[in-house]
């Protein structure tokens, strides 16, 4: 029997049961450590590389590892073929590896390494680069210093900025970089973090569009090497989470270079604020999915049926409130209507104010005809107003007098040649009586046609007009048989020149006047400024300073309507974001009011419905669950208020 030894004054030592120790510790199974893969030196190549010896950085590698190139997120090696693996150590593999002559150059790939069962795996470590000659190989330097402005986060924008790299790297005697790729995306559990590659995809709409947490891209022009360089960013939603990362191209003769992706530790991660507070309730009446790209909807015109609920018009849709008060009852009910789809817009809906029914005029470039489509007993009848080319059109019902039911009416420009003439065109009895109201001068041209009538019924026409190398607002109204063209006050210095875009008309009862607004543009798309007047033919009070500027890049659209009681609003758009000023009846003063945080420029339409509810309806840029930022598809958006 074997005992323990010892010697006095000595630790007690159990020999044996340390050797059994040892041999325990020698025989732990090599599939207890996990493998690692940290590292890859070199991290990129060219095509058609030959035998490149890549040294494998890690931990947990065995004698007999294997080694898998795979294209970042897939199984798909990629053009990467592994010819020999060579164990180092249990932290160094070397790899020999040919690379195909048209290896994949859009993607990273992950490193994978096997050995007696278990597998680890290094993602985005290695790069195929271009075959070149000759020239310009050198990327653009890693964009790692995004930053937000300070102060400069908003609740659908945020100012950020960075410094900028060179054509090469970051030295500056290779010149400036050619462009930049700046993206933003929401960082909710569906979208799985920040960027990668994967996400990246490439430069073209396919990528943003083929990730439905997209909110952002756009492609400036990159600055000199070493500036601070900016960009606000929009169609951002309020207190929402983002990620936002840059990347830089150069002008190579053999295809661009373009910069690392900054790491997830690089990337910016910021949120945006609260929306304002408002008095505008908003809803979506019809949105694309999400997962749908190119989903445009467009030109959507608003009126009220003969109960007084809204409805709307647009791209070839009728949507009606039915069942009760908008938006706590009833529903949206939708129908194919007979016109009114997308083209250059030139349509218009409006209810017979006798029979509730809806009436639609809308030029159809199929028959080069402007037509007029009536619902009668459920049914649609159609008849042509006027043949030729149209580009704007307006259309509504004269207001029913003692000695006249209510009067369909349609406003619209016609063009034959290089000539413009602006027609109205009236159904007296089964005819449609039509009067060449104006023409361009000297063959310049008209634009921008809307419709009112006075307190007497008789229609009145708000346009632009172009002019000895301007534009300029014009009324014309009829009294009578007779109509009156009047040209509105030249606008003052403080007024972009010659820049107008958009004209709106309304007629005011209360205070038996007419309300016209234009939209001027600045140079170079930025500065947007209205310009309000009010009066009648001859008489025009026009504000001295415009109604609203906004000193960004310039947002198209512009609507106004007038209530009974005598107030005034007029709907812009900045930004994405929607407001409506208004006018008190009793101070005659001006307050801007916010209406929605993601709305899409271009055409809206503005009217003060039943009870004196201002309504507006807008293209979004929401999506069918409600969020925001999916450039490229919308919604249309319906926002209405209590009464003044």
């Amino acid at each position: 029997m074997n005992r323990p030894t010892s010697t006095p004054g000595s630790p007690l030592r159990t020999v044996g049961l340390l050797f059994l120790a040892g041999l325990l510790v020698v025989a732990l199974p090599a599939f207890a450590q996990v493998i690692e893969v940290t590292s890859v030196v070199p991290s990129q190549t060219e095509q058609g590389t030959i035998g490149v010896v890549v040294t494998i950085g890690g931990a947990g590698f065995d004698r007999g590892s294997k080694v898998a190139f795979y294209v970042t997120g897939s199984t798909n090696p990629g053009g990467i073929v592994v010819k020999s693996v060579k164990y180092k150590n249990t932290k160094t593999l070397e790899a020999t590896i040919d690379v195909a002559s048209d290896a994949q150059t859009q993607f990273k790939f992950d490193v994978q390494v096997m050995s007696n069962g278990r597998t680890g795996k290094g993602t985005e470590l290695f790069k195929v680069i271009e075959k070149v000659t000759g020239g310009d190989i050198t990327p653009p330097g890693t964009i790692t210093d995004l930053r937000v402005v300070a102060g400069a986060v908003g609740y659908n924008t945020a100012m950020i900025e960075w410094t900028a790299p060179a054509n090469d790297g970051f030295l500056a005697g290779s010149g400036s970089a050619t462009q930049y790729d700046i993206r933003v995306r929401k960082d909710a559990p569906e979208c799985g973090g920040p960027f990668t590659m994967a996400v990246w995809v490439d430069s073209s709409w396919t990528g943003p569009h083929a990730d439905p947490c997209h909110a952002f891209v756009s492609w400036p022009a990159a600055g000199a090497p070493g500036t601070t360089e900016s960009r606000l960013v929009d169609s951002l939603a309020p207190d929402t989470w983002y990620w936002a990362a840059v990347r830089a191209r150069d002008d190579s003769p053999q295809g661009a270079n373009w910069s690392l992706l900054p790491d997830p530790s690089q990337q910016l991660h910021f949120m945006t604020g609260p929306a304002p507070s408002t008095y505008w309730t908003t809803s979506i009446v019809d949105a694309c999915p999400v997962t749908v790209t190119n989903c445009s909807m467009w030109w959507p015109r608003l009126a009220f049926d003969g109960n007084g609920n809204p409805a709307l018009l647009y791209n070839k849709t009728l949507a009606t409130w039915t069942g009760g008060t908008w938006p706590t009852e009833g529903s949206w009910q939708f129908e194919i209507a007979p016109a009114g789809e997308g083209g250059n817009g030139a349509f218009d809906l409006a209810f017979d104010p006798i029979t509730g029914e809806p009436a639609i005029a809308s030029y159809v470039p199929a028959l080069s005809a402007t037509m007029f489509y009536r619902r009668t007993s459920g049914a649609w009848q159609r008849e042509t107003v006027a043949t030729g080319f149209v580009r704007s059109l307006e259309f509504g019902f004269a207001p029913p007098t003692v000695t006249d039911g209510a009067v369909p009416t349609v406003a619209y420009t016609y063009e034959k040649g290089k000539s413009t003439y602006l027609k109205v065109a009236q159904k007296v009895g089964t005819s449609w009586i039509t009067d060449t109201v104006a023409s361009g001068v000297t063959g310049g041209a008209l634009a921008r046609v809307h419709l009112a009538f006075d307190a007497d019924s008789d229609p009145a026409v708000a346009f632009i007009q172009d002019y000895s190398g301007g534009r300029r607002l014009v009324l014309a109204s009829r009294k009578g048989a007779t109509w009156t063209v009047d040209p509105l006050p030249d606008a003052p210095a403080v007024f972009q020149p010659n820049t107008l875009s958009f004209a709106e008309l309304a007629f005011n009862p209360a205070r038996g006047t007419f309300s016209v607004v234009g939209q001027h543009l600045g140079p170079n798309y930025f500065v947007s400024q209205l310009r309000y007047c009010e009066g009648n033919v001859g008489s025009w009070s026009c504000l001295p300073e415009p109604l609203f500027q906004w000193d960004g890049r310039w947002q198209a659209g512009l609507s106004l309507a007038a209530g009974d009681e005598g107030s005034v609003y007029v709907g812009t758009a900045y930004e994405r974001t929607l407001v409506v000023l208004a006018r008190d009846p009793a101070t005659l003063s001006w307050v801007t009011e916010f209406v929605d945080w993601n709305a899409n420029s271009g055409p809206q339409d503005l009217h003060v419905g039943p009870g004196g509810r201002p309504t507006i309806v807008y293209r979004g840029l929401h999506d069918s669950t409600g969020a925001g930022g999916s450039d490229g598809n919308g919604s249309e958006v319906i926002a209405q208020r209590p009464p003044q």
